[in-house]
């Protein structure tokens, strides 16, 4: 399966999402986290609790990773890479009591307590997307080379156990995509148009895939999303045909019919959705917390390139070009109820500033010896400066 690494990179965090811009793609999409496990990773992860947002961040000049208050505009904390002139992407749980740094020669973790866990799992290719279970605190990781790598974390991120497997089932059958269900459960579509509901613990103690096989219906499904809390529901997506399955009965739970149009991007951020496009006219279907697909048309002249909806089904927050070899990008918060925009924020993409966006941030983190990070309030546009964070670091 041909994987493209150069999309633009997406990942849905803590209470509410995170997005990132990286510089500009060569590729005409679909964008998201298509054909690959989970979601694809990115140099950013914005986290939000009741008490404030956070950016975690892959500094390239001091080549580590730092955490930021940004409602104080405050560094709170930093861990240093430890393989350098790497590029590294970064995941943090809900819990943020971890940082899992993913680079191409290795996976380390980084505790809170400063230490630094080496899981070791061997990958030959480069890790491009994964996926996370909080109730299990199971990591999948899905590279280049399509390898899937297990691991099973406790509180503090420390490994429990660990394995590698490859994409390979019953000799005849590819992995294309997937993604955790509610409740840990391991989804993975195949190349014979079957998913496979994979029993993480009984893989890892055999160290061989145990699973059973389920038939859905879509041909070619290239995109597995979860459904909020429901552990009996997948969202499947395949040859033009959006499904909502039902594993514990083994029956479709709904549908919808985009043969007519052009799937544009494929998001997974706490609302699984799909853009569709039919006549210039961007159309929005999502799947509802209770397994139903629900659609709307959105007031769009330009592809989503990333997209979120907001936990409460409200809005929908995008960054959207004209397309991927464009360096102007626009910042769209969009009213789902009656398509009124409440965020309209152009910026000029950079290849060398890495971009951010939560829920009431967006941050611009600049290449500074020093280090130097804007953060501007989404709704009234506020700009503030934070800097010099990188001075202790040369000492």
């Amino acid at each position: 399966m041909a994987i493209n690494t150069t999309r633009i990179r997406y990942q849905a965090l803590a209470l509410v999402f995170g997005l990132t811009l990286i510089g500009c793609g060569s590729d005409q999409g679909p964008y998201g986290d298509i054909e690959v496990i989970g979601s694809v990773l990115k140099p950013v992860s914005m986290a939000s609790t009741a008490d404030a947002e956070k950016a975690y961040v892959f500094d390239k000049q001091s080549e580590r990773i730092h955490y930021f208050n940004l409602d104080q505009g405050t560094l709170l904390g930093s861990y240093a890479t430890t393989n350098k002139d790497e590029a590294h992407n970064i995941f943090v749980p809900d819990t943020e009591n971890y940082v899992v740094d993913f680079s191409p020669s290795k996976l380390v973790i980084h505790q809170k307590n400063g230490q630094v866990v080496n899981p070791n799992l061997g990958f030959l290719g480069t890790p491009i997307s994964a996926d996370f279970d909080d109730s299990t605190r199971t990591l999948v990781v899905y590279d280049s080379l399509a390898s899937i790598g297990l691991v099973r974390l406790n509180e503090d991120g420390s490994v429990l156990t660990s394995w590698v497997g490859g994409p390979i089932f019953d000799q005849n059958t590819l992995v294309k995509s997937g993604s955790f269900a509610a409740g840990g459960k391991l989804v993975l579509a195949f190349s014979s148009n079957q998913i496979g509901v994979i029993d993480v613990t009984a893989t890892l103690a055999a160290g061989s895939w145990q699973y059973s096989l389920q038939t859905p219906g879509p041909a070619a499904i290239d995109w597995v999303a979860p459904v909020a809390s429901r552990s009996d529901l997948i969202a499947l997506h395949g040859s033009g045909t959006l499904t909502v399955w039902n594993m514990d009965t083994q029956a479709v739970s709904a549908t919808a019919d985009l043969t007519a149009g052009t799937r544009t991007g494929y998001f997974k951020a706490k609302i699984p959705h799909i853009y569709y496009t039919v006549n210039d006219t961007r159309n929005l279907y999502m799947i509802n917390n209770d397994g139903t697909i629900s659609s709307t048309v959105l007031p769009l002249n330009y592809t989503a390139m990333q997209s979120a909806i907001s936990s409460d089904q409200t809005s929908v927050t995008l960054i959207a070009q004209p397309d991927s070899s464009s360096s102007q990008a626009v910042i769209r918060q969009i009213r789902l109820s009656d398509g009124l925009s409440q965020v309209n924020l152009e910026i000029t993409v950079n290849d060398n500033i890495v971009y951010g966006i939560g829920s009431k941030y967006m941050i611009s983190l600049y290449p500074s010896q020093l280090g130097f990070m804007e953060v501007t309030e989404l709704v009234s546009q506020e700009k503030r400066q934070v800097a010099h964070y990188n001075i202790e670091y040369y000492r």
